[in-house]
């Protein structure tokens, strides 16, 4: 199953992640949340990032002096 999760921490930090993706499905899956939410400030690939149907990257954005991770 893909998804997209969007975490937000008590500082105001998001983290978005996507599950079932790979490659640059990832990031097309991603993209419009990142444009929505702010900057990418930090993006981190996790080891799963080629392979199917696993956690691919997280993505840090920044929005209004506030980091979105």
């Amino acid at each position: 199953m893909k998804e997209v999760i969007i975490l937000i921490s008590p500082d105001g930090e998001l983290t978005i992640e996507a599950i079932g993706y790979n490659g640059d499905g990832c990031e097309a899956a991603t993209e419009p949340y990142e444009k929505g939410l702010g900057k990418v400030s930090e993006r981190s690939f996790k080891s799963e990032y080629k392979l199917a149907s696993s956690r691919t990257k997280s993505k840090s954005a920044t929005r209004g002096g506030r980091t979105l991770r």
